[in-house]
């Protein structure tokens, strides 16, 4: 979309057959907001996304509320641009039917791309799995956190799992308790430990995301687990948190994985390709990044908005236009990660360490340390 705004055509080859209909929510800040915004998202998504008021921090052992941090009408002011929160399939659903009634944008279905090679006039011919081969100017690659491209063509970059587990489900927004139907972010904060909460489905459901030591680390990034090894991975619920996990018959899970950073291919891929083939790795293909700050997907919308407006520059070539890329968005996602993994640090204090930071989270006022995150929340392309 952010190229096709700039009247680039592009093909988008979809591992996937059917749409998008699993998944978890997604938080997004002003800094991805105003992005979509900009792309003309804005109403098809209204349907689907909340608002909401606050994020409103609790002791994750005895349930007290600890601060909140102003959201909604605030952070549009200071930001200009709204805070969401969304499940991520309304969001594919909304982008797809943007893609679809774009000229300039052909989508192919059901296609896994296996090989990249040397094109015509400088550019990247794909194989595909499924038969046949495209040829492009530049071949970007968005193939996500286990990234068959990134395998081939950055071999040496690594994932490590960190032993730590995701899991998440949605609940019908009329099986949860009133407390938990506000227009909020709830975070729960415990020893080594945390859950996340928030509306989405326009309000209509509440998303649920529990992070704590221990399950399968293994590739992907979705599998079954039964809801009694979740509680059982969160033994020192509050009554009103453990109330809500006994409505979730059953969660999914995925395993937290840490990496660096890979926007260009390696010198020598896994088929004997070099680094002049024009390849860019985007998202979490480019970049794993921690949930602590909600800012995985965020980073990804940040990495094409910035990608396009590069790309669209007179008199560049692909070569040119990915060095630029990596230099300008490197030292953004290092900042980014950094910052994800001290927040898990915060968040899984014990002992004294908790009780200093739960006094220090009590005594600030929450306005003053949202203002920690404005180098966050407040980028924009025209400054980056």
């Amino acid at each position: 979309m952010a190229l096709a705004r700039r009247g680039i055509e592009a093909r988008i080859f979809e591992t996937r057959s059917d749409p998008i209909d699993e998944g978890a929510g997604i938080q997004l800040g002003p800094n991805a907001t105003r992005i979509l915004i900009e792309l003309g998202l804005a109403e098809r998504l209204a349907p689907s996304l909340v608002a909401p008021d606050h994020i409103v921090v609790h002791d994750g052992l005895s349930g007290r509320e600890l601060t909140r941090f102003p959201l909604g009408p605030d952070i549009r002011r200071r930001h200009g641009a709204p805070y969401w929160v969304i499940h991520r399939a309304d969001l594919y659903r909304a982008l797809g039917a943007a893609v679809a009634e774009e000229p300039l944008i052909t989508v192919a279905s059901g296609q896994t791309v296996m090989d990249v090679t040397a094109g015509r006039d400088g550019g990247a011919r794909i194989r595909m799995a499924e038969g046949g081969s495209s040829d492009g100017a530049l071949l970007i690659a968005a193939d996500g956190l286990w990234s068959r491209l990134r395998a081939l063509l950055a071999p040496t970059f690594q994932l490590e799992a960190t032993g730590v587990t995701a899991a998440r489900a949605v609940l019908a927004i009329e099986d949860v308790s009133e407390r938990f139907r506000a227009p909020v972010t709830g975070i729960w904060l415990a020893p080594d430990s945390h859950v996340v909460h928030y509306p989405v489905h326009g309000g209509q459901a509440l998303a649920i995301v529990a992070i704590a030591p221990g399950g399968e680390s293994g590739s992907g990034w979705s599998r079954d687990i039964e809801a009694t090894d979740v509680v059982a991975r969160f033994p020192r619920l509050p009554a009103a948190l453990g109330e809500l996990f006994d409505q979730v018959p059953k969660w999914r899970q995925w395993a937290l994985m840490r990496g660096g950073i890979t926007f260009q291919a390696a010198a020598s891929g896994g088929t004997g390709n070099d680094a002049a083939l024009p390849i860019v790795f985007i998202g979490d293909a480019a970049h794993p990044i921690q949930p602590f700050l909600a800012q995985g997907g965020a980073m990804a919308i940040e990495d094409a908005a910035v990608f396009a407006a590069l790309y669209a520059r007179p008199g560049g070539d692909a070569a040119r236009v990915i060095r630029d890329f990596a230099q300008l968005r490197g030292k953004r996602i290092a900042a980014v990660q950094a910052a994800s993994i001290e927040n898990g640090r915060i968040y899984h204090l014990n002992g004294l360490a908790r009780s200093m930071r739960n006094a220090t989270l009590g005594l600030t006022p929450g306005g003053l340390m949202i203002r920690r995150y404005d180098w966050l929340y407040g980028w924009q392309m025209a400054k980056a």
